[in-house]
């Protein structure tokens, strides 16, 4: 594990990948055509374009990740989520937007401080080996959430204990070792120590299980 921290030590941001720019609708979706990986649904409805619809979903129970977050708002605000939607959220399924991909507390492996000279500035957050789990599906995640986070107004109670929903976070995804792994930086130690919080909470449980 030593080698994969080292590892961290080195990642660079990646580029962003392009999307289909269709949304999802669950009614769409039979149980029996739900799969989870690249193509994790694919929908009998052609858009515009002509191509059938495609969805990614980590193989993980997304019905299972916390609680879920359901918006009771105004229609001015939902229609800047719908907005949103259109352009974060593209290819997730609902659940994976009414929850927090950090709420799969057992797909995480470890947490790593980041550290600048001997200051924490962040947290490496390392996911484990999860067919369909990928950097493309983490940052459109992650980039949805932080969207839909701001949209409302930053609640407090959006999510809580995501550590990339910080005011002024900075989030890289990117690889090592096979691994997906999501390096959270702030502008300031103490907004740091509450990323480096939030991050051994979502492990704490786990390890607190084991013999």
């Amino acid at each position: 594990m030593r080698a994969l921290t080292l590892i961290l030590l080195g990642l660079a941001a990646c580029s962003r990948p392009t999307y289909h720019d269709h949304s999802l609708d669950s009614r769409q979706i039979s149980a029996s055509n739900r799969k989870c990986g690249y193509d994790a649904a694919r929908t009998e409805e052609k858009p515009r374009r002509g191509d059938l619809m495609t969805y990614w979903l980590p193989c993980w129970d997304d019905s299972k990740g916390g609680p879920r977050y359901v918006v009771r708002t105004d229609r001015a605000t939902e229609a800047r989520l719908a907005k949103v939607a259109a352009e974060q959220c593209i290819g997730l399924f609902p659940a994976s937007i009414e929850r927090s991909p950090f709420a799969q507390r057992e797909a995480i492996e470890e947490i790593v401080p980041h550290r600048l000279g001997t200051s924490v500035v962040g947290a490496h957050i390392v996911f484990k080996r999860i067919p369909g789990l990928t950097v493309s599906w983490m940052r459109r995640a992650i980039a949805c959430h932080q969207a839909r986070w701001r949209t409302l107004g930053e609640p407090a109670d959006y999510l809580p204990g995501d550590p990339t929903l910080i005011d002024g976070a900075e989030v890289t995804v990117t690889s090592a070792d096979y691994r997906v792994v999501v390096l959270v930086e702030t502008r300031s130690e103490p907004e740091a120590q509450v990323v480096l919080r939030r991050a051994k909470d979502l492990i704490a449980e786990q390890f607190a299980r084991r013999p």
